[in-house]
């Protein structure tokens, strides 16, 4: 993170009612700034053109602020808060930053600040809340869209309070929903309940009074065929209706058997156990006793039992099972009373909670109708203030939701439509003195252009006169260029005779050295002649008689080899002092010759002066030629410039005007 130093402990305000906007590329680099930033950062301008936004961040601000800063930027939502900045000489200033998107074809293109002066405890609450962001001490805090916000169940519970628009509709349609959701299941519920109890109804009490009417039937069936067996006693007959009563007996006590497996309320049970009993005594006593008479041949005394004793005992069986079908339709319909009191219970619930379902909901409705409409005519009222001028208007944005985000575009649309007049009001101001100074520069040009011209009238006659005196001069430089061509031809003769005998000096010089070299090979000659001879007359000394005269030859040949060495030297001392007259006479030679070589290069330089100057005059003669077609023309301009400064004086006060007019537009805002 970029650390701006050094800072100071000055604060630097600002008027309440100033804008700073500026305008950044993707990247953060600035790309537009309006006057107040400049006045109260203290950069200029070209300093914050192409800059990065960081420029003007203080080192007190902690970076999770501008880290949610990009981050709310970045997916495209608006982003407002508290913001410590730091001025060039290192003086601070706090802002209440709004910052935005801009879109341009659907596509973030960049964003764009207005901030404006907060108050004092705006201040002092983000100055407590940064100081904890720094010191590591904002445990449960965070910065969100620009706020400080609690983070965990605390922070949800404030976000409660505090819901958007969409929160409150979801909210309502969810009620709705869970009273739909509620109102099906209770009515299921009791459809449920009353299923039961009908089932309870059928199970409990339906089947148990058929199963009571199937065993007293058959009940009825075994004494039918116990008198039928006694009353025509025949043993095939009592054979069979003994079988037919054991197959009863033994139906009965299966369909008893599950009779007893069913709920039994306590008097059905106490009933059930009497008319057991009854049975059993129905049974033991009257219809086996007389099965057994038959089948022992009694025939009178099965008589006897049948009428006598099973008679009687079948009434009190008929009565019980009476007492029993009497009991399961009391309970039955008490159940029925039961399940009908159940369900109208469960429908004045139902119907009570979707009224006060519905009410709520009704009421959340209302309250988030009146806050939207409240809102809008807010949102209505600062519409109709902008269209009428009035910017003074305090917009006070006191809601978190999308209408609180409306209400803070229209806060930063006042705030930019104040920058932008503020602006205009300072450039129409501007343009009304510049247009002042170029009418009075005008004015005055228009009079220094008509001095202007009359000297320049004045410049051109005595522009004539030295045209023809720089001719004069031209004229005469050419002769002296003539005779300077001409004396650097003779010079450059005399040159090349000197070169000549240069030359030919040096041919001789050189031929003396040869003549030189060749006397000093006789020489040399002579000397080894000479030796020869001293060699020749040992050698004939040795000889004796026989070399004498060898050695007389050998004597007179070193007489000439001596001969010879002194006239060689005596010639190459001749030579060699004509070798040294020619030097000399050469070396003088050279210095004529480069001497006339000087002469011959400065007569050159002359004429090469003397051609520039000439080409010079004539050059001057044609450039005076041109400025004095020049002064003419721009004496013909000078005319056209009056012209045209009259002209530039009435745009001046037309711009004037102009800039009146600007100026009384935007006084139509009032801020």
């Amino acid at each position: 993170m970029r650390k701006n130093l050094p800072v100071t402990d000055v604060e630097h305000t600002f008027d309440e009612r100033a804008s700073i906007v500026s305008k950044t590329d993707l990247k953060g680099r600035i790309t537009y700034v309006n006057k107040t930033f400049v006045e109260v950062s203290g950069f200029s301008e070209e300093e914050l053109i192409g800059a990065p936004h960081n420029i003007v961040r203080h080192p007190d601000m902690p970076p999770a602020a501008f880290e949610d800063l990009w981050r709310t930027l970045k997916a495209g939502r608006p982003w407002k808060g508290m913001v410590k900045n730091r001025c060039k000489n290192g003086d601070y200033y706090w802002v209440e930053a709004n910052a935005n998107p801009i879109r341009e074809d659907g596509r973030i293109i960049g964003y764009m600040s207005l901030r404006t002066k907060p108050s004092r405890a705006q201040i002092e609450a983000a100055e407590r809340a940064y100081k904890a962001f720094r010191e590591g001490t904002a445990r449960g805090l965070a910065v969100r869209e620009g706020r400080i916000v609690r983070t965990g169940i605390p922070g949800m519970l404030a976000r409660l309070r505090n819901p958007s628009i969409r929160l409150r509709l979801s909210a309502v349609v969810l009620l709705l929903t869970i009273t739909a959701v509620i109102g099906s299941t209770a009515a299921l519920n009791g459809m449920r309940h009353s299923n039961q109890a009908l089932a309870t109804v059928y199970d409990d009490r339906l089947v148990p009074t058929g199963q009571i009417s199937d065993i007293l039937e058959r009940v009825m069936e075994n004494r039918g065929y116990l008198l039928d067996a006694v009353n025509r006693p025949t043993s095939e007959r009592i054979r069979e209706n003994t079988a037919r009563i054991e197959a009863n007996r033994e139906q009965i006590s299966a369909i008893w058997k599950q009779y007893m497996e069913t709920y039994l309320t306590a008097e059905e049970k106490r009933l059930a156990e009497r008319w057991a009993a009854d049975r059993t005594h129905f049974v033991r006593n009257g219809l086996n006793a007389g099965i057994d008479a038959l089948r022992d041949g009694k025939l009178e005394e099965a008589r006897r039992i049948a009428y006598e004793v099973m008679e009687p005992a079948y009434e009190p069986v008929k009565q019980g099972a009476a007492a029993l079908k009497q009991l399961q339709l009391e309970v039955a319909e008490t159940a029925y009373k039961s399940a009908s009191a159940d369900y109208a219970a469960t429908r004045n619930w139902i119907a009570i909670g979707l009224i006060l379902a519905l009410a709520a909901a009704v009421g959340v409705a209302v309250l988030i109708v009146r806050g939207i409409t409240g809102a809008l005519r807010e949102a209505m009222l600062v519409a109709e203030g902008v269209s009428s001028g009035n910017l003074k208007m305090k917009i006070d944005v006191r809601r978190e939701d999308e209408l609180g985000r409306l209400m803070q575009s229209l806060k930063n649309m006042v705030g930019n439509l104040v920058g932008i007049s503020n602006d205009l009001s300072t450039t129409s101001n501007r343009i009304a003195d510049r247009a002042r100074q170029i009418a009075q520069g005008n004015d005055s040009l228009n009079q220094r252009t008509e001095e202007q011209a009359s000297s320049l009238e004045e410049t051109a006659s005595s522009m004539e006169q030295m045209t023809s005196t720089v001719k004069q001069n031209a004229d005469n430089a050419q002769q002296a260029n003539q005779l300077a061509m001409n004396a650097s031809d003779q010079a450059e003769r005399g040159g090349e005779v000197v070169e000549s005998t240069i030359a030919a000096m040096g041919e001789i010089n050189e031929s003396s050295r040869r003549i030189a070299d060749i006397i000093g090979v006789i020489d040399e000659l002579a000397f080894q002649t000479n030796l020869l001879a001293l060699n020749a007359a040992v050698e004939a000394a040795r000889a004796g008689e026989q070399g004498r005269g060898f050695a007389v030859v050998a004597g007179e040949v070193r007489n000439l080899a001596q001969r010879s060495a002194e006239s060689a030297r005596e010639i190459k001392g001749l030579i060699e002092d004509s070798v040294s007259k020619v030097e000399q006479g050469s070396e003088l030679v050279d210095a004529s010759g480069r001497t006339l070589h000087e002469i011959v290069g400065g007569v050159k330089m002359v004429n090469d002066i003397v051609a520039d100057i000439a080409s010079a005059s004539q050059e001057q003669s044609v450039g005076i030629e041109q400025v004095n077609k020049a002064v003419m023309q721009m004496d013909e301009m000078t005319q056209q410039n009056a012209a045209l400064v009259e002209q530039a004086a009435e745009a001046s006060r037309s711009l004037q005007d102009e800039a009146v007019y600007l100026a009384r537009l935007t006084g139509f805002f009032k801020y």
